[in-house]
């Protein structure tokens, strides 16, 4: 499940690695969750078709909201570990 979330896509494998988990498992995986990643995306795609004009600046929008947010918990996660590392 991994492989439809955006940014822990990146990091999976190496998760897989460090876990050992065996290469067939996580090839199986990685496919399905790949799959239904792209099915989702070409399905949307071919809803919105034409009408994507419509469509374009929420999204955009969206994705600015989703990358703040992102940008905050990066932040923050940073800031509260460092806090943790300077306790006695």
């Amino acid at each position: 499940m991994s492989r439809l979330l955006p940014v822990v896509r990146t990091y999976a494998g190496f998760v897989a690695g460090m876990l050992a988990i065996p290469l067939r498992a996580y090839t199986l995986a990685t496919f399905a969750g790949s799959f239904l990643w792209c099915l989702i995306f070409v399905s949307i795609g071919a809803a919105l078709g034409a009408h994507w004009s419509l469509v374009r600046r929420p999204a955009e929008i969206a994705g600015i909201v989703v990358l703040i947010a992102l940008v905050i918990a990066l932040l923050w996660v940073t800031l509260v570990q460092l806090r943790h590392r300077g306790a006695p």
